[in-house]
């Protein structure tokens, strides 16, 4: 997750036909670009594609929603209270440069849960909590404050995020076996980390 992106491209927005009601629903559908790095752990950062899909009733205000949202559908959405599935996707890492020799990481989507609040309609706090499937099989939780302004033609948001992964994860990600620090021509010993921080402060 980083504050570094952007949007890219044009939303477009779809509503059922008649009048607003509890069973109407809106769906953003979109694409930005994200600078960032590839994986986490990364010591660079590239330019990649991600699409976005949103939902929510129609009876319910337009919310902005940061650039590192991902894919979300609000079912229960207040005045100051958001929830709702999530699920976020993860690149492949491959075993080049400084990780040659390691073994390579495949693409994840990592579906869950997301929960919002809204004490002002200017200050939003975020906590979700996802697992990985395909890539890796651990368990991820991600917190976030923002300041959020919402204006007639622009959007913007500033704040900070955190993020914890169980002992699965960070293995994933940020573990060397034995058999890869042999391979390794940089790496020569053996790390086996626990559960824990994955960024933020």
């Amino acid at each position: 997750m980083t504050t570094k992106s952007f949007l890219l491209g044009a939303a477009l927005a779809l509503t059922t036909a008649g009048a607003a009601n509890a069973a109407d629903w809106v769906v953003t559908m979109g694409a930005r670009a994200t600078i960032a790095p590839p994986y986490e752990g990364a010591a660079s950062e590239v330019v990649r594609p991600f699409p976005t899909l949103s939902a929510r009733r129609a009876d319910r205000p337009y919310r902005f929603t940061p650039p590192d949202g991902g894919t979300t559908f609000a079912v229960i959405d207040t005045d100051h209270f958001v929830m709702g599935p999530m699920a976020r996707f993860q690149y492949q890492r491959e075993p080049q440069g400084l990780l040659k020799g390691l073994d390579k990481v495949k693409s994840a989507i990592e579906p869950g849960v997301f929960v919002e609040v809204w004490p002002a309609n200017w200050l939003r706090g975020r906590v979700e909590a996802r697992r990985g499937i395909a890539g890796h099989d651990g368990f991820v939780g991600d917190v976030g404050v923002d300041l959020v302004y919402t204006g007639r033609r622009w959007d913007a948001s500033i704040g900070g995020r955190a993020g914890w992964g169980d002992d699965n994860y960070m293995d994933k990600y940020f573990g060397v076996t034995t058999r890869e620090a042999a391979r390794s021509p940089v790496i020569n010993q053996v790390y086996n980390p626990s559960s824990g921080r994955r960024y933020g402060g």
